[in-house]
């Protein structure tokens, strides 16, 4: 089955439900069909997620009349809070999302037990860690498309439907190759059957760098134009919490750069998780920034560089964060490489 069909549902985080006879995805009990039915042979079954709405326990409710940006643990997050940002959306839907006894074991390999993790709202946090480590997997699970174990959990202070105001951007740019550029870009309203701004799409092409590219089949594309196509999907959704793993990875130094500053740009008071495994580009962009490291792997205090992102590369603070990251993210791989070449329990000289 091509990697597309599998994947399909990852695209939009909005559409659980699927009706694998009919080959329909289903959208506030309707059917959509797009592509004549190209969707049939769908996985049958993701699951429901497994959020739990409402206060967090322990964790009062705090409003922000004077809108300073302080998070509910009274760390600034100076994204959420730049007044001269046009982009910036005072009445962008708020609440921390609070993972609780996350576990995730593969095989006989437990990769994370008990986790707990905050993302407080408004921020954009980062993660950073060895491969391998469940960095992808927490984030599906925060994003509804993998399972939680119990007694795990994740919570979101907001009052509105917490999987009604989140985009996802997966590693694989899950482009629809039937569909123009265009059409991948709009493909959420589409599903949703609302009007497709072309216009807004147009100008969006022009500041990713592909004016003129919105005829053409993703099959035409280098994997960098993918990447970003997949990219402007993501920021048209134009969501409250936005969570993407490794977005920029397969961009040219300056392309992500200015892709970069975009990003910050058009999600300006959102809460934004980020997987990277690039430290500069965490210490660019993110309010906190954490390493995921160890076996069962557990996610450091976070690190908080100063001022607003996109911060310059060649700060004297970002660097030197960037030699502290390094460090932590040796120490990481170490644990790792140690628990791949230990010798399985039953293992025996004879």
């Amino acid at each position: 089955m091509p990697r597309y069909q599998q994947n399909i549902v990852s695209v939009i985080r909005h559409f659980p439900k699927f009706n694998p006879v009919r080959g329909l995805i289903q959208y506030d009990s309707r059917d959509v069909d797009i592509a004549d039915g190209r969707l049939h042979s769908l996985p049958t079954h993701l699951g429901e997620p497994t959020w739990l709405r409402g206060p967090i326990p322990g964790r009062p409710l705090e409003p922000d009349p004077d809108n300073t940006g302080v998070g509910r643990r009274g760390v600034m997050c100076p994204s959420s809070v730049d007044k001269t940002n046009p982009h910036s959306d005072d009445s962008v839907v708020s609440g921390d999302i609070v993972v609780s006894r996350a576990s995730l074991t593969y095989g006989a390999t437990c990769l994370f037990e008990n986790l707990d993790f905050i993302i407080e709202s408004g921020c954009w946090t980062c993660i950073l860690g060895p491969s391998g480590v469940g960095k992808t997997t927490l984030l599906r699970m925060i994003a509804g498309l993998a399972a939680i174990p119990a007694p795990g959990r994740i919570d979101w202070s907001g009052e509105q439907n917490f999987s009604q105001q989140v985009s996802y951007m997966a590693q694989d740019d899950l482009l629809m190759p039937w569909l123009t550029v265009a059409q991948n870009i709009g493909l959420g309203n589409k599903l949703r059957g609302k009007p497709v701004d072309h216009s807004n799409i147009e100008k969006m092409l022009g500041r990713i760098g592909l004016a003129g590219f919105g005829d053409r089949r993703p099959q035409s594309l280098s994997g960098g134009q993918r990447q970003r196509v997949a990219l402007a999907r993501t920021l048209m959704e134009d969501r409250a919490i936005t969570l993407m793993d490794e977005p920029f990875s397969a961009l040219d130094t300056i392309t992500r750069g200015r892709l970069q500053e975009l990003a910050v740009e058009l999600l300006g008071g959102r809460t934004v998780l980020l997987v990277t495994h690039d430290p500069l580009e965490a210490l660019r962009l993110g309010d906190k920034v954490h390493v995921m490291s160890g076996r069962p792997a557990d996610i450091s205090a976070p690190i908080t560089p100063s001022g607003p992102a996109p911060r310059p590369v060649n700060d004297p603070e970002i660097l030197h964060l960037q030699g502290e990251l390094l460090g932590q993210l040796s120490a990481a791989d170490q644990v790792i490489t140690a628990n791949e070449n230990r010798p399985p329990s039953n293992w025996s000289n004879q």
